[in-house]
């Protein structure tokens, strides 16, 4: 329903002109991530706007189409939610779009059909400009890995540096690093935007098993010291029982053996108790 109700607008456009202007187009750039005014205004005295449609040169089927009477028309997903038309004047068909992309760059064409004039072309290059951004992958080998720098960066990048390790400082974009040599290796990537930056954390399996036996040593003597520990204090604990019940055990028997004697010993007639 929407191509017959676009296909009709079109019929009426093409009744009303009998041929088409030509304008030589403008190069923009911007940045990624950025917001671009597209424009596309139209000129003519005493005619109104029919339609407006923008092409990409790398899109088969129409971008965006506005018309005063049925409203804006951006069937393309991957720019229905960034693509608005400004509206600034009635012959006003320039579109903004927002948060670009590197596949937003190319070639766009903006045909206006201005009732009673010809369709007036404008063409523009879009060019979106970029920092790096930057990847490293790594290859593992027997005596060491090999790093690589992986840079997309518009335009292209102009020098690559290697920062981190001792040793790991080069121009180019794949550095070897050697069996043993941990630490954090960062590629730093510059093109005439700026310069991107990526990390990547360089641990080596033996370094590894190392660090994981070092580890177990020291656990295993801190068990060992926590044993001894425990076992010392049992033996305290022990000793110090064993001393209070012989400590116990001598005081009974002095006392037993102390009634005994009281017991045993005769008592003297009071007739030789002294007065």
């Amino acid at each position: 329903m929407a191509s017959m109700v676009w296909n009709s607008v079109t019929i009426l456009a093409l009744l009303c002109v009998a041929a088409s202007d030509q304008v030589t187009g403008v190069t923009l750039t911007a940045f990624a991530g950025a917001r671009v005014l597209l424009p596309c205004r139209g000129t003519g005295y005493n005619t109104t706007l029919v339609y407006v449609a923008w092409k990409k040169e790398t899109e088969e089927n129409d971008i965006a189409v506005y018309s005063p009477r049925n409203g804006t028309s951006i069937p393309n997903p991957q720019y229905s939610s960034r693509m608005v038309f400004r509206n600034n004047s009635p012959l006003d068909g320039s579109i903004l779009l927002n948060s670009l992309q590197m596949q937003d760059e190319g070639m766009y064409i903006c045909e206006l059909s201005l009732f009673a004039q010809r369709i007036q072309r404008k063409t523009m290059n879009l060019t979106v400009v970029d920092p790096p951004e930057v990847t490293i992958t790594r290859y593992d080998g027997k005596e060491g890995v090999i790093l690589r720098c992986v840079a997309e960066a518009n335009p292209p990048a102009t020098t690559y540096s290697w920062r981190g390790l001792p040793g790991v400082k080069t121009s180019t974009r794949t550095v070897f690093v050697e069996d043993g040599s941990n630490g954090n290796v960062s590629c730093l990537v510059t093109n005439s935007i700026g310069t991107g930056k990526d990390t990547i954390e360089i641990i080596f399996k033996d370094s590894i098993e190392g660090h994981a036996i070092g580890k177990t040593i020291i656990l295993s003597v801190a068990v060992g010291v926590l044993l001894l520990v425990v076992l010392a204090t049992i033996l305290i604990v022990l000793l110090i029982r064993r001393k209070r019940k012989a400590a116990a055990e001598t005081y009974v028997n002095s006392s037993f053996q102390r009634h005994r004697i009281e017991q045993d010993s005769p008592q003297l007639p009071g007739s030789y108790m002294l007065r």
